[in-house]
């Protein structure tokens, strides 16, 4: 008994560190009784300390940059009414002003009579990403 919960602990260390490492927080929505839960990873990405404030549907929209939240929000609303996955960039603007690009997917886990049941997904931070993108094409025009 004492492996599994040490195999368990070192499990969930390791994946708290792979999230890190990738930038990649993880999230899930129990469409029934509406509760949410959010990696510390997803905390961090968002501007937020981990467990900081309790994370919510709105609290998630609310992170999306103003310009980006109506797109995001049908993209939300389509999965859990629909079963619809999806995969959508937007930019998270962080309390402190800064502004994060970010990839999210995610899909419906359905429960045995195949009503949705869960939204699951990811986010990874994709900022540096597309500096670097725009660094590469800038050089590519100079030397053309």
């Amino acid at each position: 008994m004492a492996s599994s919960s040490i195999r368990t602990n070192r499990a969930e260390e390791l994946l708290d560190q792979t999230e890190a490492v990738s930038q990649v927080g993880t999230w899930e929505i129990d469409m029934r009784s509406g509760t949410n839960w959010w990696s510390d990873e997803l905390f961090r990405i968002c501007g937020l300390e981990p467990g900081s404030v309790e994370p919510s549907t709105e609290l998630g929209l609310q992170v999306i940059h103003p310009e980006d939240r109506d797109r995001a929000g049908r993209a939300v609303s389509a999965a859990m009414e629909r079963g619809v996955p999806y995969t959508i960039e937007n930019r998270v603007l962080r309390p402190d002003g800064s502004v994060r690009h970010v990839r999210a997917h995610s899909r419906v886990i359905s429960d045995a009579d195949g009503n949705p049941a869960r939204l699951l997904g990811i986010i990874q931070d994709v900022t540096d990403r597309m500096a670097y993108e725009r660094e590469l094409a800038e050089r590519t025009e100079m030397l053309e």
